[in-house]
């Protein structure tokens, strides 16, 4: 068979509803004087048309009812229908209809008139009810629920707080434009519409219709489902906003309408490119502002806050190969150094061994790239909110700690998403999650996502240091109640402070597009370096005593007097690399991280130097009071 093809142009000029509105001039009537407005004369003129007579005007309690009825929904109070009714009386005017032409005296009646009902209407339209009233006819418009619809009707979680941003924008008398931004891209207006009382993002509380839909826990075709899921909100958008439908364009060019299959999956495109999430509306600008001055006060304190703990650890270095020969060690270094026998990564594994090893080069890693934080100028950096700052981290950056005996919590180590925990004890009081897995978990505004891939191998692999949580978003599915897709979610508790590659095994699922969406576990440190797909676990980067490592390797007597020299020599350098601000390779800022976590080892608590330390981290911790409060 063959057709003709899809002419927009052509349907669009081949019925009125696609022209373009035009000004129309008010037709001419007989009854001139009844009109008090020119668009009354367009009713006017088909009464007369028809040889009909306008209506007589409402009496007083009459009009005063039908316009609570009409803006509010509630009927008046008995005594405000009384003095309504009485301040028309004043102007011996019972009635609203109009002076004939030339009635000097009944004209300035008509206008006292005319300014108590405009008052009374003005005082309906400040009411909370008429916002109450009108949002009603919104929210049938855009499907409001408080439930999914499915089985067990798992709630829409604060799905009350889209209905009382509807209230509270009729009530502002928000723009049309604007209020339509509002909810097809609310999220990204440059300077979003605050609360006037609270200061909460007001703009990014539209965008919450789009999930307002039904919703299919457990379903076994997830791709079906999700073209289920866009067809409702695509449907529910073009009836809303266009007053049309799109939804037949699913499977075909529409018949009548000037709408493609090809504007339908354009449309779609725009919506699987978002994402789902429980935004801190309330405090997402006070955050937003909190974040650059904290941005701001790492960079002016980096300087003096390592030049602090370098001097603080000096002393304590200089005695490390005293420490390491010493025959009877503290029970601090006996501690440790049972530790490092234990652990190959170890800064000090190389002291407790009586033969050396060369440190093994790291191999490259997979070509399958989902994301890696260590490209510079990376562009896939999303998040929710400000737990891993406004940009990837690099090496020799400080991580604040929570108090001046401990100024530092670390150091970074390598180009990652680094939690910062100025923000570690962030929560949303009172607001409800996501029913299912994954609900459990704390994720808002502290999420970080990856791009949209489709999965080509059997896994994804993280490259992570410390615990995370990880959910695999496949074809957006989102409600995960049951064992079906429980694989999709990934929890890894680590328990040691080093880098890891973590498989989530994925394979039932390839072929589908899918992103991850990454959030800590309580107030543990968390960075994540990469995220790729494999079918066999990648290589992982240098070990953090690939240095100390070195050092002991190139050594011509290998004795322990000697190996515990070379220590104490290397990690000196890394101290005098902390002081001088030049940390900027990975294997120096391990080392110098390793020192940080563990200052109590060389400048034990009560000590001359910790003193000095922390008296350095007051004067810093004064000069950020203002931001962090």
């Amino acid at each position: 068979a063959t057709t003709k093809g899809f002419d927009l142009q052509q349907r669009k000029q081949s019925h009125w509803s696609w022209a373009p509105p035009r000004a129309e001039p008010p037709p001419a009537v007989k009854n001139a004087a009844w009109s008090s407005q020119p668009v009354d004369r367009f009713i006017l003129a088909k009464l007369e048309e028809k040889q009909l007579a306008p209506a007589p005007a409402a009496e007083p309690r009459t009009l005063f009812r039908r316009l609570h009825f009409d803006l509010t929904g509630l009927p008046p109070k008995p005594e405000d229908v009384e003095r309504f009714a009485h301040s028309l009386s004043l102007s011996h005017s019972p009635t609203l209809s109009p002076a004939p032409t030339g009635a000097g005296e009944k004209v300035g009646k008509r206008e006292s008139e005319n300014a108590v009902i405009a008052a009374a209407v003005d005082s309906l339209l400040a009411s909370p009810a008429y916002g109450e009233r009108w949002a009603r006819h919104w929210l049938d418009l855009i499907r409001y629920a408080e439930t999914r619809g499915h089985e067990f009707e798992p709630i829409i979680p604060n799905a009350y707080q889209y209905r009382d941003y509807v209230i509270r924008a009729l009530n502002a008398d928000v723009p049309y434009d604007q209020f339509v931004v509002e909810h097809l891209a609310g999220d990204l207006v440059a300077k979003p519409r605050l609360h006037p009382a609270t200061g909460g993002n007001e703009s990014i509380l539209g965008t919450g219709f789009w999930f307002l839909g039904e919703e299919v826990h457990s379903p076994v075709d997830i791709r079906q489902d999700e073209c289920d899921r866009m067809d409702n909100r695509l449907d529910v958008m073009s009836k809303t906003f266009l007053g049309m439908t799109v939804a037949c364009a699913r499977c075909h060019d529409h018949k009548f309408d000037a709408i493609s299959q090809r504007d339908y999956y354009a449309m779609t495109g725009f919506l699987i490119s978002s994402t789902y999430r429980q935004a801190p509306f309330e405090a997402m600008e006070t955050h937003r502002a909190l974040a650059a001055q904290l941005a701001q006060l790492r960079a002016t304190e980096q300087v003096k806050l390592l030049t602090a703990t370098a001097k603080a650890l000096r002393p304590g270095l200089e005695r490390l190969a005293e420490n390491l020969l010493s025959g009877a060690p503290s029970e601090a270094w006996s501690a440790v150094l049972k530790r490092a026998k234990a652990e190959p990564d170890h800064p000090l594994h190389a002291f407790t061994q009586s033969r050396r090893a060369a440190p093994t080069p790291a191999a490259d890693g997979p070509a399958s790239v989902i994301v890696d934080y260590a490209k510079p100028g990376v562009k896939d950096w999303v998040q929710d909110g400000w737990a891993f700052g406004s940009r990837p981290a690099t090496p020799g950056e400080i991580i604040f700690g929570e108090n001046e005996q401990r100024p530092l919590a670390g150091i970074v180590t390598r180009n990652a998403a680094v939690r910062d925990p100025a923000w570690n004890h962030l929560a949303t009081k009172g607001a409800e999650r996501d029913g299912g897995s994954l609900g459990g978990w704390e994720r808002s505004g502290q999420t970080l996502r990856t791009p949209d891939v489709t999965l080509a191998a059997g896994s994804l692999w993280y490259l992570v240091r410390g615990p995370v949580r990880a959910y695999a978003n496949v074809n957006s599915h989102l409600m995960l109640q049951g064992p079906l897709h429980g694989s999709l979610l990934k929890e890894f508790k680590d328990d040691r402070n080093r880098w890891h590659w973590i498989e989530h095994p994925l394979a039932a699922y390839k072929g589908h597009r899918v992103h991850v969406e990454f959030s800590p576990v309580g107030t543990a440190p968390l960075s994540i370096a990469r995220v790729v797909q494999s079918d066999t676990k990648p290589p992982l980067p240098d070990a953090p005593n690939a240095l100390l490592l070195a050092a002991v390797s190139a050594l011509e007597v290998n004795s322990p007097a000697a190996v515990a020299a070379a220590l104490q020599r290397t990690l000196l350098a890394a101290a005098a690399q902390m002081e001088s601000n030049s940390l900027s390779s990975p294997v120096a800022a391990e080392l110098a991280d390793w020192l940080v976590q563990n200052l109590d080892l060389f400048c034990p608590s009560g000590s001359e130097e910790r003193q000095q330390l922390a008296a350095a981290a007051d004067r810093a911790r004064h000069a950020r009071r203002p931001g962090r409060g």
